[in-house]
Parts: C-alpha cells; sequence; structure tokens
C-alpha cells in the first residue's frame, strides 16, 4: 500500500471526496509503482460514462438476445427458479440490462450461491472463490466505493500486464469498459465471476474504517458551518460574555433599572411569542401540507413497480426491545425483497449483538468472515458500527446510510410501531409531491398513554405538536423540527445534504432547518408510528434534557452567521426559526424565571413592584391568563379532536408538566456545558416490564 494510502489524514479526505456529488471530477491514485489515475465522474454513482469504442465481449456472447437466451438457459436448466419467476427475472434484465443482477436479488431472486458458479460454467469464465476476494481484499480501496457496490465489481489481482476483475454481472459493462479504456495502453483487463454477496460482504468490510470516520466527520469536512463539533465559535463567545458582563454591570451599579428593563423584554418576548404560534396551530388544524393517500390509491400500487426501501433501526443496548422491532417491521405491507433493513448495532454493545444472533440475524459469523452481514431471507442486515469518541444515533445512522440501497429510506427506534401500510403512503405522497420535498414526518403517538399522568401529559403534547403544530410550520413554509423517527427521505438527496450531524443530540431537528436553508422542504404525512412514552419521572427528565440540549446546539450552530441565515432563509423563516428552534429551549428557561417571579410577588408583596412599570403588569398580566389559557384551549381541542376524551382532565392541569420541560431543560443546559457531545440514552421497555409486573 502506497503512503497516500498509509497516510490516514491524507485518505480521509480522499474517501470524503469520493462520495460528494459536488466535487467534480476526482483523481484516484493506484499504487506508487502505477503512474496511472482513475478519473471517476461522481454525478451519477456507479455509471461510469463511456464514449465511443465497443463493448467488449463476455465470452464469445457479443449480441443481447444470445445472453438473454443464456440467462434463461441457466435458470431453468438447473432448476433454480420457476418459469414464472424466470420471467419476472428477464423482465428486469429486459427494463434494465446494466443493473437487473442488483434488482433481482432484492427482490428475493438469484440469492442461491451456486447459481454464480454455474453462470461462470454456463459463460466459459472462471469463477472466483470468497478466499481468493478475502486475499486481495485491499485492492478495493483504490477505487470508488460507490461504483464497485452498485456495478457488483471487485478489483481482484495485478501482473505485470493485466489487471483482473470480480463481477456478479458480467452483462454489465460500463465500470469494466471505462477501466479498460483507462489501462489500454499498459494492461490487459480480465474478467471472472463472483458471488454478489462475497463482493459487497468484503467491500463493506474493507470501508469500515473509512466510513466509520466518515460517519463522525463528513458533515464537518463538507460543511463546516452546520456542525455542532464545536459548541460556540469564537464570535459567540465573546457576543455572550459581552452581554453577561453588561448585564453583571449594569445591574451592581443600578439593579432597579437593569431588572425592569429584563423584564420588560421577557414579556414582550411572550406577547409577540404567544400570537404566532397560536397563529401557526390554527394554520395547522386545516391540515396544511398533510398529505394524505386513500385506500383507492394504496390498492392501485403495483407490487413490481415499487422501489427498494431502506429502513434504518438505529439500537444500543436494547436486547429486550429487539424482538419487537423485528415484528413490526415484518408487519410492514411491503414486499419482503424490496425492504433493505438495516438493524444498527454499536460494536461494544455485547448484549443487543448477542439477542441478534439467537435471533438468527447474523447469517455468518465464521473467523475469517468476522462482520459479515449477508441479508437474511427476511431482508434484516445487521450493521455493526466500530467504536469512536463520539457514541449517537446519528453517527450510527450517518455510518448505515454508505451501505443503503434503496431509493427511500427511514428510521424507526427500538419501540416503534408504524402503520402497516406507511411505506406504501409514502411512496404514494412523494409521488404527489415535487423532487424538492425530501422528507416526510409520520405522525408520532403513544400506545401507553393511559399507564400515568406522565404518559397522558405526554400523549397531549405529542397530539398538538405532531398532528396540528408541524402542518401548520409546514403549511407557512417555516423550517420543520423533525422527530427523532419515522422521517422518510429520498436517499440521494439525504446523501447531499450531508446525513445527520453525528454531534447533535436532536440531529432530527437539525436536519429540518438544514433542508430548509438548502431550499428543499418536507412534509407531514398522514400516517401514525406508536412509540412508547416514557412513563419514569427521571427517565423522562434525561430524556427531555437530551432535547431541549438538542435544540439549544443547532440554534448555536445556525446562528453562528445570522447574516448569512438571513440571507439563506429570507426574514419570515429567519425569525420563525428563532421562535420554533431558539423558543424550544429558551422559554423553558424563561418560564421558571416568570413563575419564580410570580409566586415571590404574591408571597412577599412588594418584592418586585418595582418590575412592574405600565404597561408591562398588563402585558405580564395577559401572557400569564391569556398565553396559559390558549395553551391549554389547544390542548383540549386536540384531545377531543382524537376522540380521547379521558385526556381533557390532564389537557387542564398541564401546566405543571411545562414545569417538568423547565427542569429538563435546565438539566440539558448544564450538560451543554459540561458534556455537550453526551447522549442521554433512554431506557425503553417499561411499560411491557410493568405490564408483566
Amino acid at each position: 500500500m502506497s503512503p497516500f494510502f498509509q497516510n490516514w489524514k491524507s485518505g480521509f479526505l480522499l474517501f470524503f471526496a469520493e462520495e460528494h456529488r459536488d466535487c467534480g471530477t476526482i483523481i484516484y491514485h493506484l499504487k506508487e509503482n502505477r503512474s496511472l489515475a482513475l478519473q471517476y465522474y461522481h454525478h451519477i454513482p456507479g455509471k461510469i460514462p463511456v464514449k465511443g469504442g465497443e463493448s467488449p465481449e463476455v465470452s464469445s456472447l457479443s449480441a443481447e438476445d444470445s445472453q438473454r437466451r443464456v440467462f434463461k438457459r441457466i435458470l431453468l436448466k438447473h432448476n433454480l427458479v420457476s418459469t414464472q419467476d424466470c420471467e419476472k427475472i428477464l423482465q428486469l434484465y429486459d427494463r434494465n440490462k446494466a443493473n437487473f443482477i442488483s434488482q433481482a436479488i432484492s427482490q428475493g431472486y438469484l440469492r442461491t450461491p451456486r447459481f454464480f458458479a454455474l453462470m461462470a460454467k454456463e459463460l466459459n469464465m472462471e469463477y472466483c472463490s470468497y478466499q481468493r476476494l478475502f486475499k486481495n481484499r485491499h485492492e478495493s480501496r483504490l477505487y470508488p466505493y460507490s461504483a464497485l457496490k452498485k456495478s457488483l465489481v471487485f478489483p481482484l489481482e495485478e501482473s505485470k500486464s493485466t489487471l483482473t476483475f470480480a463481477t456478479a454481472n458480467p452483462f454489465d459493462n460500463d465500470f469494466l469498459d471505462y477501466i479498460r479504456k483507462i489501462f489500454a495502453t499498459k494492461y490487459q483487463i480480465r474478467v471472472i465471476i463472483a458471488n454478489p454477496f462475497h463482493i459487497l460482504t468484503l467491500l463493506d468490510n474493507e470501508y469500515r474504517d473509512i466510513h466509520s470516520l466518515q460517519a463522525v466527520g463528513e458533515l464537518a469536512y463538507r460543511f463546516p458551518g452546520d456542525s455542532a463539533s464545536k459548541v460556540l465559535t469564537r464570535p459567540q463567545k465573546i457576543f455572550l460574555l459581552s452581554l453577561v458582563g453588561v448585564f453583571a454591570v449594569w445591574s451592581v451599579f443600578h439593579y432597579p433599572s437593569s431588572f425592569i428593563v429584563l423584564f420588560a423584554v421577557i414579556n414582550i418576548l411572550y406577547f409577540v411569542i404567544n400570537p404566532v404560534k397560536l397563529y401557526i396551530t390554527i394554520k395547522g388544524f386545516g391540515r396544511g401540507k398533510e398529505i394524505g393517500v386513500t385506500e383507492k390509491e394504496l390498492r392501485s400500487i403495483k407490487k413490481e413497480e415499487l422501489p427498494l426501501y431502506t429502513i434504518f433501526v438505529p439500537l444500543y443496548k436494547e436486547a429486550e426491545t429487539l424482538p419487537q422491532i423485528i415484528r413490526n417491521v415484518a408487519r410492514l405491507d411491503y414486499p419482503r425483497e424490496k425492504l433493505d433493513v438495516k438493524i444498527i448495532l454499536e460494536e461494544a454493545d455485547n448484549e443487543t449483538i448477542e439477542a441478534a444472533k439467537k435471533l438468527g440475524l447474523f447469517k455468518d459469523t465464521t473467523s475469517q468472515n468476522q462482520g459479515k452481514t449477508e441479508p437474511s431471507e427476511k431482508g434484516f442486515e445487521v450493521v455493526i458500527v466500530p467504536s469512536a469518541d463520539i457514541k449517537t444515533k446519528p453517527r450510527a445512522c450517518n455510518f448505515a446510510l454508505k451501505r443503503a440501497t434503496g431509493e427511500f429510506c427511514v428510521i424507526y427506534d427500538a419501540e416503534d410501531n408504524p402503520d402497516p401500510d406507511q411505506l406504501k403512503k409514502a411512496i404514494c405522497a412523494f409521488g404527489k409531491l415535487e423532487k424538492d420535498y425530501i422528507c416526510l414526518q409520520a405522525k408520532l403517538n403513544y400506545y401507553n398513554a393511559t399507564q400515568n399522568i406522565l404518559t397522558k401529559w405526554f400523549t397531549l403534547e405529542y397530539h398538538f405538536w405532531f398532528d396540528y403544530y408541524l402542518p401548520g410550520l409546514v403549511r407557512i413554509n417555516a423550517p420543520v423540527p423533525l422527530g427523532g423517527t419515522s422521517n422518510h427521505f429520498r436517499t440521494e438527496a439525504l446523501r447531499q445534504i450531508g446525513g445527520w450531524d453525528p454531534y447533535n443530540v436532536t440531529e432530527d431537528a437539525d436536519l429540518g432547518m438544514r433542508i430548509h436553508r438548502q431550499g428543499l422542504k418536507t412534509a407531514v404525512m398522514d400516517s401514525y408510528t406508536l412509540e412508547e412514552a416514557n412513563s419514569k419521572l427521571w427517565n423522562w427528565i434525561r430524556q427531555r434534557s437530551r432535547w431541549e440540549k438538542g435544540y439549544a446546539q443547532t440554534f448555536l450552530v445556525h446562528m453562528r452567521h445570522p447574516l448569512r441565515l438571513l440571507k439563506d432563509t429570507g426574514l419570515r423563516s429567519f425569525l420563525l426559526f428563532q421562535l420554533t428552534f431558539g423558543g424550544n429551549f429558551y422559554l423553558p428557561l424563561l418560564n421558571s424565571l416568570l413563575w419564580l417571579v410570580t409566586i415571590l410577588t404574591f408571597v412577599f408583596k412588594g418584592t418586585f413592584s418595582s418590575l412592574f412599570l405600565y404597561p408591562i403588569p398588563i402585558m405580564a398580566l395577559f401572557n400569564l391568563v391569556v398565553g396559559n389559557s390558549i395553551y391549554i384551549i389547544v390542548h383540549i381541542y386536540a384531545a377531543i379532536k382524537t376522540r380521547k376524551y379521558f385526556l381533557v382532565p390532564y389537557a387542564i392541569l398541564i401546566p405543571f408538566y411545562w414545569i417538568l420541560i423547565s427542569v429538563g431543560c435546565w438539566k440539558g443546559m448544564i450538560q451543554l456545558i459540561t458534556k455537550p457531545f453526551y447522549w442521554e440514552k433512554t431506557i425503553h421497555a417499561l411499560y411491557r416490564v410493568e405490564q408483566k409486573t
């Protein structure tokens, strides 16, 4: 291996560039003793443009009809598939000769290992064993991962005059033609056949460390200003310290006037924010851009026209909930052969890994093939994420995104129970929308709403947020803070914008803002995913503190350059960002201060009389009475609208829930200073444990 590839820093940048569409032509230096370069245009991953020249023959076959007949003979002669399935595979061949092997595999065909050995024999070509591929596995690092994976090609061996490549699809010569053109003056290109699962396994294993680095650092490398890897920039530190310093000096020399101004600013802020939030909620009552799909539309979907769909299931210390999410994914009304389910596990999470093995999710765990995650017959693939300095859900998802093969993708958490028709609804919804809609947010709620008062409040909050507030934001074209699960994406668009921020502990909300800044759009889909509401107080506070810390991270990241943000989003969205993202953490912080002032005013009369200068008392009273009443009323409306009448009394008591939110928020802000990237793990399966008890 050349010093260039031994230098991890250089290799790190190189392989970042390899994945980027905007990098134009990338030069890949192959080896020190090979003064050649591989130029790869990444505008269409895996498709290498070939201009002029004739495609080399595969064995003695050159005509497409001859290849088609041979392929049909292989399938039927050896009883590999039924006649009916053979015709379906040949239809794939006719529609997309270049990629039909991948499509056939994704649809559940050609999974028998002996098919490719038989194909090699019928085509009079050499068959490559797994051991031979494994021996030459390091060669793959010299070529673009995405091109090799999509073309099912594996660089094998180099001699003085010959380069040998293994392929699972000898009928697709685009990539190999391009290699021939580059090396025609020095090398002859030899092609042999290999099992695609062996090729994909070794490619994933070889790029494992590279993808691990990318999962952590790609966003920071491509879009440095969008990464939360740094909590505060130097200008932000100076601004905040100056603000605190000025107020401290002011309060020392004349504390009455300093607190009068502070109290006035806070009340004016609430006086403005409350009507705006009510306006957004009312817009949400009209359902805005909530995309509905009828039963007739679902029935009209043809199975063969459905695209491959990747499902990300990130798990950490979730051995108990693993069987549940497997069952819920299996319940989805979507062809099994068109699902690419990634069960994402951390390398150090031995408990969940063992649970996955017991469920049969690992097909091969031999020592030589350690880490191989060949998909099971049900389409599940375990992705083991290497250990790193930070251990967050977005980092794990970024790692799995490198291996995703679906045209669309979605995230489900460990305890999720999505509507069975949700994927089909997403396909229909994307079909109704323009291409700039790259994300659909399904609505979230809880299946254990009646467990205790905490879960009832939590359910009310989610009904308000996902049924009305988010659709309202979509309707007025505001930035949308995504929920942490059931986000459906166009996979390639998600890659283009950099995936998730591994340093942000509410990566979903941050991604929603980055989508908006890029001029792309989000819609809310009329489909539910039910989750487990946190039923234990301290566990709930831990979860809430992470959310509030993440909102603060997102706000600070995007406010590093306020003028640039204003230019990217426009004045209206800029101001709404201050409310929807900023307000989610600074309002709970301020609430506790206002409650304290209110209590002290009534307990110790005259203590804060100097703060109540006209018209501040009127504003304060309006915010206290009218503002709180409006929020109570909209939560009551949400309960009635969803026919959960048992929640109405708890909507009246919801101000007590806001006290808990403030506690979680203060905890999150303290942790933002002490442990900014720490992921507070939420304990799941508490509801089932209580049921068993």
